[in-house]
């Protein structure tokens, strides 16, 4: 096949919803100025189902925010670490300082659900601690816990990369709280049996720059 001849065929990439939100959007636009042609397709799930969905030859790739995952049957080829922190609106009284997570343990906190991978690891942390969070709100949606940290005196829990560009546009501050450090990882799988197309390729390149 020639190398030069322009990308067509279809993309199908499974990913969870916080990278769709944070990550995706730049990646799949600058992929579309490059390969108008090339039809793309996303679903959003859990790891564990996008995981079983490539395993049966439902996904081209899966990208996933997650513990450092491996299979003998699954191809990684891009893994990086990403910090999980903890927010607030932008005028709360904890911005900018240094905290132990017992200074936050009783404030309002809107949390993602039980099952986030993240979630999980704070958690097991906090219950090595013999600690533990009860949020007012949990919910699957990272965009919405941002709008209500805006709104409202919450804090929460999440990705850096899901936050970030709040937190440079002043609408919601980073929390330094020094006891509590986890880190989740963006990867990129597919599945060993499955031919490694040209879009493939080109995914994987805009994803990792």
């Amino acid at each position: 096949m020639n190398d030069d001849a322009e990308l067509k065929n279809p993309l199908h990439i499974g990913t969870i919803e916080s990278l769709c939100t944070a990550k995706l959007p730049s990646v799949l636009s600058k992929f579309r100025q490059l390969h108008p042609k090339v039809s793309l397709q996303v679903t959003i799930d859990t790891p564990e189902q996008l995981i079983r969905m490539m395993e049966h030859n439902g996904l081209d790739l899966i990208y996933i925010l997650d513990t450092p995952r491996w299979d003998q049957n699954w191809i990684k080829v891009m893994e990086k670490a990403e910090p999980v922190v903890f927010v607030a609106s932008a005028d709360s009284e904890f911005a900018g300082k240094t905290l132990k997570m017992g200074d936050i343990l009783e404030e309002p906190f809107f949390l993602t659900e039980k099952n986030a991978n993240y979630r999980q690891a704070l958690d097991q942390q906090l219950a090595l601690k013999k600690q533990a969070l009860s949020p007012v709100l949990e919910i699957s949606d990272t965009a919405f816990i941002i709008r209500m940290l805006e709104k409202n005196h919450g804090l929460s829990f999440l990705p850096y990369l899901a936050v970030e560009r709040d937190i440079r546009k002043g609408r919601i501050a980073l929390l330094h709280v020094e006891d509590v450090e986890i880190s989740m990882y963006r990867q990129i799988f597919y599945h060993k049996n499955k031919f490694k197309t040209r879009e493939m390729e080109e995914f994987i390149r805009l994803a990792a720059e």
